[in-house]
């Protein structure tokens, strides 16, 4: 039971985490959620992908913790945790890049146009709006959205294993 491997940990829980989140984006881009501009939406939908990201990290920190007789390092939840967060940042961010590029081209125009629908509600001006929308337009670049959702995952890969791994971890004696 000590030959747990952490690969192989991290590509099923990567996987997993990936196709969960690709199938979460197709259904909010299908159903129009994705554009709708309301902000509680989107805040909703930050806190499922939260919520799904925190309990995928638990299980697979579980489950190695498990079949390694209730011993996890730090060390460990951090590769594991980290891990699977890039892999799944991975998946998504092809799956954004293949989305935005072949299956529906003018998705990002559309984003970009309830931005600026929003900010004209907030009453900001023409020369304001202007400003933000050419700052937002630099990550509307297919390569530079790649890198994004990638650091993205990566970070919050690292905050949330961190966390969750300074909660979880259990070290085993070095002398037993």
């Amino acid at each position: 039971m000590e030959n747990v491997s952490i690969k192989s940990m991290v590509i099923k829980y990567g996987l997993t985490i990936g196709l969960i989140f690709s199938l979460i984006a197709v259904l909010s881009m299908v159903t129009g959620m994705a554009t709708t501009g309301n902000a509680f939406v989107g805040i909703l939908m930050g806190l499922l992908q939260l919520g799904l990201m925190i309990a995928i990290i638990i299980i697979a920190f579980n489950k190695f913790k498990v079949q390694r007789a209730g011993y996890i390092s730090l060390g460990e939840c951090m590769q594991i945790g980290v891990g699977i967060m890039v892999i799944g940042g991975l998946i998504a961010a092809v799956f954004g890049l293949v989305y935005g590029k072949l299956i529906d081209p003018g998705y990002y125009d559309r984003i970009m146009e309830v931005q600026r629908q929003t900010m004209e509600d907030r009453g900001m001006s023409d020369d304001q709006i202007d400003k933000a929308m050419g700052f937002a337009s630099i990550f509307k670049g297919p390569g530079i959205a790649f890198a994004t959702t990638l650091l993205c995952y990566f970070l919050g890969g690292t905050i949330l294993s961190l966390i969750i791994g300074l909660v979880m971890r259990n070290e085993k004696p070095e002398f037993e």
